[in-house]
């Protein structure tokens, strides 16, 4: 199997120094093997000397470039103008999200033509905050085959996987009205956590229809 590239975006200061810290983790790990990575990101110049410093970089897609003749991106798949203040890019955001401008993961396509360009027919689509386990090679939890088989598929296919954090507050029950908080997603879309909702709903079913269990209703909180 050819070794995969890893796309990660960096959009706003908060995720760009994510992205960092996540490609210092991978490397920390101490795998001598690991990916490399392509950038896409809303300020360039933020990754220049820190790819010269880790080597691990191949290319810096700067956002702005890649759409400019894509105006429909540009209204459809909001960025927000700010770059380096995280309130005002947070302030931004929020306020875009009222007007129906939503940010959009389709995004990693615009990294395609710079991840051909360097020749690899594989990539790996990650979000900034996860973390590829190189430390179960290093330890000895995984052989090397095993953790690149995670990333083997048949050409011209596609493979994925989520992980998503969401659960019944026990602490917020209400005697009265007999419900529970739901815990939703801490995540700039929400769509992933429909689907792990209603994963979750037959396992709760399951336990709530149970002898002598409390049957709770849920509230879903917008965290």
């Amino acid at each position: 199997m050819d070794k995969p590239i890893v796309s990660l975006w960096g959009f706003g200061p908060s995720y760009r120094k994510r992205v960092k810290l996540n490609i210092l983790d991978a490397i920390e790990m101490g795998y001598d093997n690991m990916m490399d990575y392509v950038v896409l990101t809303d300020m360039p110049e933020d990754f220049t000397e820190f790819a010269e410093q880790t080597g691990k970089i191949k290319a810096i897609v700067n956002i702005h470039e890649a759409r400019q003749e894509y105006e429909w991106s540009k209204e459809l798949e909001f960025i927000p103008s700010v770059t380096t203040d995280p309130k005002q890019y947070g302030d931004e955001y929020t306020e875009s999200l009222s007007k129906g401008k939503l940010f959009s993961y389709s995004l990693h396509r615009f990294s395609f033509p710079t991840i051909a360009k360097l020749g690899y027919n594989k990539v790996v689509f990650m979000d900034g905050d996860v973390k590829l386990r190189y430390d179960k090679i290093v330890s000895g939890e995984l052989t090397e085959e095993q953790f690149w088989a995670e990333f083997d598929s048949p050409v011209n296919s596609m493979k994925g996987c989520v992980y998503e954090l969401l659960g019944i507050r026990q602490d917020t029950f209400n005697q009265q009205k007999g419900t529970f908080d739901f815990v939703w997603s801490m995540a700039m879309g929400m769509g992933q956590s429909f689907g792990a909702l209603q994963a979750c709903s037959i396992v709760l079913h399951e336990l709530y229809k149970a002898d002598n269990v409390v049957r709770p209703q849920v509230i879903l909180n917008y965290l």
